[in-house]
Protein backbone atom coordinates (compact mmCIF):
# COMPACT_ATOMS: atom_id res chain seq x y z
CA UNK A 1 0.00 0.00 0.00
CA UNK A 2 2.93 1.71 1.10
CA UNK A 3 4.31 1.27 -2.22
CA UNK A 4 1.30 2.61 -4.48
CA UNK A 5 1.38 5.97 -3.24
CA UNK A 6 5.20 5.76 -3.18
CA UNK A 7 5.67 6.71 0.34
CA UNK A 8 9.15 6.13 1.84
CA UNK A 9 9.63 3.39 4.40
CA UNK A 10 10.87 5.51 7.27
CA UNK A 11 6.99 7.11 8.78
CA UNK A 12 7.50 10.00 11.24
CA UNK A 13 4.71 12.47 13.12
CA UNK A 14 4.24 15.04 15.18
CA UNK A 15 4.22 15.23 18.74
CA UNK A 16 1.97 18.66 19.28
CA UNK A 17 2.35 18.81 22.75
CA UNK A 18 6.39 19.21 22.81
CA UNK A 19 6.76 20.43 19.06
CA UNK A 20 8.90 17.63 17.95
CA UNK A 21 9.02 15.12 15.10
CA UNK A 22 9.37 11.17 16.13
CA UNK A 23 9.49 8.12 13.95
CA UNK A 24 6.67 6.06 14.41
CA UNK A 25 6.53 2.83 16.42
CA UNK A 26 5.54 -0.75 14.99
CA UNK A 27 1.86 -0.22 16.26
CA UNK A 28 1.50 3.38 14.82
CA UNK A 29 2.95 2.03 11.29
CA UNK A 30 0.26 -0.28 11.94
CA UNK A 31 -2.73 2.00 12.37
CA UNK A 32 -0.97 3.96 9.56
CA UNK A 33 -1.34 1.45 7.17
CA UNK A 34 -5.18 0.59 7.90
CA UNK A 35 -5.55 4.11 7.55
CA UNK A 36 -3.89 3.89 3.72
CA UNK A 37 -6.41 1.04 3.43
CA UNK A 38 -9.65 3.15 4.33
CA UNK A 39 -8.31 5.96 1.80
CA UNK A 40 -7.73 3.09 -1.00
CA UNK A 41 -11.25 1.71 -0.70
CA UNK A 42 -12.82 5.54 -0.74
CA UNK A 43 -10.80 6.18 -3.55
CA UNK A 44 -12.12 3.22 -5.69
CA UNK A 45 -15.39 4.05 -4.25
CA UNK A 46 -15.04 7.53 -5.99
CA UNK A 47 -15.83 9.21 -2.74
CA UNK A 48 -12.83 11.08 -2.17
CA UNK A 49 -9.66 12.19 -4.35
CA UNK A 50 -5.85 12.36 -3.24
CA UNK A 51 -4.26 14.52 -4.56
CA UNK A 52 -0.41 15.80 -3.96
CA UNK A 53 1.28 19.20 -4.17
CA UNK A 54 5.26 19.71 -4.67
CA UNK A 55 6.12 22.50 -2.38
CA UNK A 56 9.88 23.76 -1.64
CA UNK A 57 10.93 24.00 1.97
CA UNK A 58 11.89 27.89 0.66
CA UNK A 59 8.28 28.68 0.15
CA UNK A 60 6.98 27.82 2.76
CA UNK A 61 9.52 29.80 4.93
CA UNK A 62 8.00 32.76 3.34
CA UNK A 63 4.74 31.50 4.36
CA UNK A 64 5.53 29.62 7.58
CA UNK A 65 8.42 31.64 9.18
CA UNK A 66 9.79 28.70 10.58
CA UNK A 67 12.80 28.63 12.78
CA UNK A 68 13.56 24.80 11.77
CA UNK A 69 12.18 21.28 11.06
CA UNK A 70 9.64 20.62 14.37
CA UNK A 71 8.38 24.10 14.07
CA UNK A 72 7.77 24.11 10.15
CA UNK A 73 5.22 21.12 10.38
CA UNK A 74 3.91 21.99 13.99
CA UNK A 75 2.73 25.03 12.02
CA UNK A 76 2.44 23.35 8.61
CA UNK A 77 0.11 21.04 10.54
CA UNK A 78 -1.73 23.40 12.26
CA UNK A 79 -2.83 26.09 9.26
CA UNK A 80 -2.04 24.14 6.38
CA UNK A 81 -0.89 25.31 2.64
CA UNK A 82 -2.74 28.61 1.84
CA UNK A 83 -3.42 30.11 -1.71
CA UNK A 84 -2.07 33.32 -2.28
CA UNK A 85 -5.16 35.22 -1.72
CA UNK A 86 -4.74 34.45 2.20
CA UNK A 87 -0.94 35.59 2.13
CA UNK A 88 -0.73 38.87 4.07
CA UNK A 89 0.14 41.91 1.43
CA UNK A 90 -1.26 39.91 -1.65
CA UNK A 91 -2.11 41.67 -5.26
CA UNK A 92 -5.44 39.33 -5.61
CA UNK A 93 -6.74 39.91 -2.63
CA UNK A 94 -7.99 43.40 -3.94
CA UNK A 95 -10.28 41.80 -6.11
CA UNK A 96 -12.53 40.08 -3.50
CA UNK A 97 -13.58 41.45 -0.44
CA UNK A 98 -14.17 37.60 0.77
CA UNK A 99 -13.91 34.19 -0.44
CA UNK A 100 -17.94 34.87 -1.15
CA UNK A 101 -17.80 37.66 -2.99
CA UNK A 102 -19.80 37.62 -6.20
CA UNK A 103 -20.15 41.67 -6.29
CA UNK A 104 -21.15 43.23 -9.43
CA UNK A 105 -17.54 44.69 -8.95
CA UNK A 106 -15.92 41.19 -9.22
CA UNK A 107 -17.40 40.08 -12.69
CA UNK A 108 -16.04 43.97 -14.27
CA UNK A 109 -12.06 42.30 -12.79
CA UNK A 110 -13.25 39.15 -14.40
CA UNK A 111 -14.70 40.81 -18.08
CA UNK A 112 -11.11 43.40 -17.51
CA UNK A 113 -8.60 40.39 -16.63
CA UNK A 114 -9.95 37.89 -19.66
CA UNK A 115 -10.01 40.86 -22.40
CA UNK A 116 -6.56 41.72 -21.31
CA UNK A 117 -5.27 38.08 -21.73
CA UNK A 118 -7.01 37.68 -25.06
CA UNK A 119 -5.55 40.28 -26.07
CA UNK A 120 -2.42 38.19 -26.33
CA UNK A 121 -4.16 35.32 -27.94
CA UNK A 122 -3.62 34.61 -31.63
CA UNK A 123 -6.40 32.25 -31.67
CA UNK A 124 -9.46 32.70 -33.58
CA UNK A 125 -12.51 31.44 -30.81
CA UNK A 126 -15.54 32.93 -30.17
CA UNK A 127 -14.40 33.23 -26.67
CA UNK A 128 -11.86 35.73 -27.61
CA UNK A 129 -14.46 37.77 -29.84
CA UNK A 130 -16.88 38.32 -27.16
CA UNK A 131 -14.02 39.52 -24.16
CA UNK A 132 -11.90 41.75 -26.99
CA UNK A 133 -14.87 43.50 -27.21
CA UNK A 134 -15.12 46.04 -24.70
CA UNK A 135 -18.92 46.78 -25.61
CA UNK A 136 -19.99 42.92 -24.31
CA UNK A 137 -19.07 44.11 -20.74
CA UNK A 138 -22.52 45.75 -20.07
CA UNK A 139 -23.89 42.56 -21.91
CA UNK A 140 -22.00 40.40 -19.64
CA UNK A 141 -22.78 41.60 -16.36
CA UNK A 142 -26.52 42.62 -17.17
CA UNK A 143 -26.60 38.68 -17.66
CA UNK A 144 -25.21 37.98 -14.27
CA UNK A 145 -26.75 40.79 -12.37
CA UNK A 146 -29.91 38.79 -11.58
CA UNK A 147 -28.71 35.32 -11.08
CA UNK A 148 -28.90 34.12 -7.45
CA UNK A 149 -25.66 33.79 -5.47
CA UNK A 150 -24.94 29.92 -5.94
CA UNK A 151 -24.67 30.38 -9.70
CA UNK A 152 -22.96 33.34 -9.80
CA UNK A 153 -20.21 31.82 -7.35
CA UNK A 154 -20.06 28.45 -9.70
CA UNK A 155 -19.96 31.33 -12.77
CA UNK A 156 -17.13 33.03 -10.75
CA UNK A 157 -14.92 30.64 -9.95
CA UNK A 158 -15.23 28.88 -14.07
CA UNK A 159 -13.19 32.36 -15.11
CA UNK A 160 -11.26 32.31 -11.78
CA UNK A 161 -10.02 29.18 -12.52
CA UNK A 162 -8.96 29.62 -16.22
CA UNK A 163 -7.06 33.04 -15.11
CA UNK A 164 -5.34 30.61 -12.89
CA UNK A 165 -4.30 27.79 -14.97
CA UNK A 166 -3.45 30.36 -17.64
CA UNK A 167 -0.80 31.92 -15.50
CA UNK A 168 2.59 30.77 -15.22
CA UNK A 169 2.80 29.12 -12.03
CA UNK A 170 5.28 31.42 -9.80
CA UNK A 171 3.02 34.42 -11.09
CA UNK A 172 -0.45 32.51 -10.31
CA UNK A 173 -2.25 35.13 -7.64
CA UNK A 174 -5.30 33.58 -6.59
CA UNK A 175 -7.87 31.64 -4.33
CA UNK A 176 -6.79 28.58 -5.85
CA UNK A 177 -3.80 26.09 -5.00
CA UNK A 178 -2.91 23.87 -8.05
CA UNK A 179 -2.66 20.22 -7.46
CA UNK A 180 -2.51 17.19 -9.40
CA UNK A 181 -3.86 13.68 -8.98
CA UNK A 182 -0.49 12.39 -10.17
CA UNK A 183 2.38 12.05 -8.22
CA UNK A 184 4.97 11.96 -10.98
CA UNK A 185 4.14 15.76 -11.65
CA UNK A 186 4.52 16.91 -8.09
CA UNK A 187 7.50 16.01 -7.56
CA UNK A 188 8.98 17.50 -10.73
CA UNK A 189 11.67 20.01 -9.34
CA UNK A 190 10.35 23.07 -10.88
CA UNK A 191 7.62 22.49 -8.28
CA UNK A 192 9.96 20.82 -5.15
CA UNK A 193 13.62 22.01 -6.12
CA UNK A 194 16.56 19.58 -5.28
CA UNK A 195 17.07 17.70 -2.15
CA UNK A 196 16.29 18.71 1.40
CA UNK A 197 14.24 21.31 -0.53
CA UNK A 198 11.52 19.08 -1.71
CA UNK A 199 8.30 18.82 0.22
CA UNK A 200 5.26 16.54 -1.41
CA UNK A 201 1.86 17.35 0.66
CA UNK A 202 -0.60 14.25 0.48
CA UNK A 203 -4.10 15.96 0.54
CA UNK A 204 -7.75 14.42 0.22
CA UNK A 205 -10.66 15.95 -0.14
CA UNK A 206 -14.32 14.47 -0.27
CA UNK A 207 -18.04 14.68 -2.34
CA UNK A 208 -19.54 17.34 -2.84
CA UNK A 209 -16.07 18.50 -5.17
CA UNK A 210 -17.15 20.76 -7.17
CA UNK A 211 -17.44 23.06 -3.47
CA UNK A 212 -14.19 22.58 -2.87
CA UNK A 213 -11.75 22.22 -6.44
CA UNK A 214 -12.32 22.64 -10.26
CA UNK A 215 -10.66 19.64 -12.69
CA UNK A 216 -11.27 18.47 -15.49
CA UNK A 217 -14.18 16.00 -14.44
CA UNK A 218 -16.46 18.78 -12.59
CA UNK A 219 -15.54 21.65 -15.22
CA UNK A 220 -18.34 21.04 -18.06
CA UNK A 221 -20.64 21.16 -14.84
CA UNK A 222 -19.54 25.17 -14.09
CA UNK A 223 -19.76 25.57 -18.00
CA UNK A 224 -23.32 24.63 -18.14
CA UNK A 225 -24.04 27.38 -15.68
CA UNK A 226 -22.74 30.21 -18.29
CA UNK A 227 -24.12 28.22 -21.49
CA UNK A 228 -27.73 27.81 -19.40
CA UNK A 229 -26.63 31.87 -18.80
CA UNK A 230 -25.84 33.03 -22.86
CA UNK A 231 -22.12 33.79 -21.58
CA UNK A 232 -18.82 32.60 -23.58
CA UNK A 233 -17.24 29.65 -22.41
CA UNK A 234 -13.62 28.54 -23.41
CA UNK A 235 -13.85 24.82 -25.14
CA UNK A 236 -10.15 23.45 -24.91
CA UNK A 237 -9.79 20.64 -22.46
CA UNK A 238 -8.42 21.36 -18.89
CA UNK A 239 -4.78 22.34 -19.81
CA UNK A 240 -3.42 19.60 -17.56
CA UNK A 241 -6.05 16.67 -17.69
CA UNK A 242 -4.45 15.61 -14.25
CA UNK A 243 -4.27 19.80 -12.53
CA UNK A 244 -7.05 19.68 -9.79
CA UNK A 245 -7.38 23.38 -8.75
CA UNK A 246 -8.13 23.45 -4.70
CA UNK A 247 -10.30 26.46 -3.89
CA UNK A 248 -8.38 28.12 -0.91
CA UNK A 249 -5.82 25.92 -0.11
CA UNK A 250 -4.93 22.95 1.53
CA UNK A 251 -6.17 23.29 5.20
CA UNK A 252 -4.95 21.06 7.68
CA UNK A 253 -7.61 18.72 8.48
CA UNK A 254 -7.70 17.00 4.85
CA UNK A 255 -3.53 16.89 5.06
CA UNK A 256 -2.78 12.89 5.02
CA UNK A 257 0.94 14.10 5.25
CA UNK A 258 4.48 15.20 3.56
CA UNK A 259 6.86 13.39 1.95
CA UNK A 260 10.05 15.56 2.95
CA UNK A 261 13.49 15.21 3.77
CA UNK A 262 14.66 14.69 7.84
CA UNK A 263 18.67 14.83 8.29
CA UNK A 264 19.45 14.58 4.63
CA UNK A 265 16.72 10.81 4.45
CA UNK A 266 13.56 11.03 2.27
CA UNK A 267 10.63 10.47 5.41
CA UNK A 268 7.18 10.66 5.29
CA UNK A 269 5.71 12.67 7.59
CA UNK A 270 1.71 11.72 8.99
CA UNK A 271 -0.60 14.20 10.45
CA UNK A 272 -0.59 14.17 13.92
CA UNK A 273 -4.02 14.51 13.95
CA UNK A 274 -4.97 11.09 12.14
CA UNK A 275 -3.87 9.63 15.46
CA UNK A 276 -7.56 10.62 17.35
CA UNK A 277 -8.87 8.07 15.48
CA UNK A 278 -6.49 5.45 16.95
CA UNK A 279 -7.47 6.47 20.13
CA UNK A 280 -11.36 6.48 18.75
CA UNK A 281 -10.85 3.09 17.76
CA UNK A 282 -12.46 4.37 14.88
CA UNK A 283 -11.33 5.06 10.74
CA UNK A 284 -14.22 5.09 9.27
CA UNK A 285 -14.98 9.07 9.36
CA UNK A 286 -11.62 10.03 8.97
CA UNK A 287 -12.29 10.63 4.86
CA UNK A 288 -15.62 12.43 5.48
CA UNK A 289 -15.00 14.41 8.61
CA UNK A 290 -11.42 14.87 8.62
CA UNK A 291 -9.08 15.28 10.69
CA UNK A 292 -9.77 17.08 14.04
CA UNK A 293 -7.10 19.80 14.41
CA UNK A 294 -6.80 21.93 17.62
CA UNK A 295 -8.52 24.94 16.77
CA UNK A 296 -7.43 26.45 20.29
CA UNK A 297 -4.12 26.31 18.22
CA UNK A 298 -5.26 28.71 15.89
CA UNK A 299 -4.49 32.00 16.64
CA UNK A 300 -1.11 31.06 18.04
CA UNK A 301 -0.45 29.58 14.79
CA UNK A 302 -1.59 31.60 12.73
CA UNK A 303 0.15 34.80 14.66
CA UNK A 304 3.94 33.50 13.93
CA UNK A 305 2.58 33.49 9.84
CA UNK A 306 2.62 35.54 6.69
CA UNK A 307 -1.15 34.62 6.15
CA UNK A 308 -4.05 37.02 7.61
CA UNK A 309 -6.80 34.27 8.11
CA UNK A 310 -7.73 31.22 6.94
CA UNK A 311 -10.63 29.52 5.58
CA UNK A 312 -13.09 26.83 7.10
CA UNK A 313 -15.31 24.78 5.11
CA UNK A 314 -19.22 25.12 6.50
CA UNK A 315 -21.74 22.37 6.88
CA UNK A 316 -23.99 24.14 4.65
CA UNK A 317 -21.04 24.38 1.91
CA UNK A 318 -19.82 27.14 2.19
CA UNK A 319 -16.39 28.71 2.55
CA UNK A 320 -16.51 31.24 5.98
CA UNK A 321 -13.05 33.42 6.66
CA UNK A 322 -11.06 33.36 9.80
CA UNK A 323 -9.64 36.47 10.65
CA UNK A 324 -6.13 36.58 12.49
CA UNK A 325 -6.72 37.52 16.04
CA UNK A 326 -3.70 39.53 17.56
Amino acid sequence: MKTKYKIPNKIYSLDVNSKELFELSDEGNVFFNQALQVLDLSIIENKVLLLYRGEKRDNLKNKLDFKDSNDLFYKFFHVGDKSKYLIKNNNFKKYLDDINDVSDRVFKIIFDKILEKQKENNAISKFKDYFTDIENKEDFLEKIINLNDKSKLRIRDYYFSYLHQDEVDENKSSFFVSTSKDIEVAEDEKFTGKGDNKIVIYYFISKPYIDLAIYSRNEPSLKKYCIDNDLPVYFAPFFDENEVCVKSGLIPNNILGVMAYIDNEEVFIVNPYLFFYYEENNLENFISKGLPVDREKFDEVLATTNYYGMLLYTEDNRFEEMKENR
